[in-house]
């Protein structure tokens, strides 16, 4: 939606200007309005990315993982993510 992809526009803006706080509250949004949306939910995986990046950047390894995980659980097929968890962990 629209919406949405506002949000995520705004959430990568404050991803560049290190404001965690708000860069997560957008992401949080955007999985929020994505996720009863069947034709997207390919995108839900890149969203968890996106947020558990945040989350990591932010010293939160705990909920970095968890993004990670389920990000891992809906597209096991994306090396990235593994990766990702995997630095998370360290």
């Amino acid at each position: 939606t629209k919406d949405s992809d506002a949000f995520l526009g705004r959430a990568l803006v404050f991803t560049q200007y290190k404001d965690w706080d708000n860069a997560l509250a957008d992401l949080s949004k955007v999985i929020e309005m994505r996720s009863g949306d069947p034709k997207p939910a390919k995108r839900i995986p890149y969203f968890l990315g996106e947020r558990g990046k945040v989350f990591f950047k932010k010293g939160d390894y705990e909920n970095a993982v968890k993004d990670f995980s389920r990000a891992i659980e809906l597209a096991p097929e994306e090396a990235i993510y593994y990766d990702y968890r995997a630095k998370a962990y360290e």
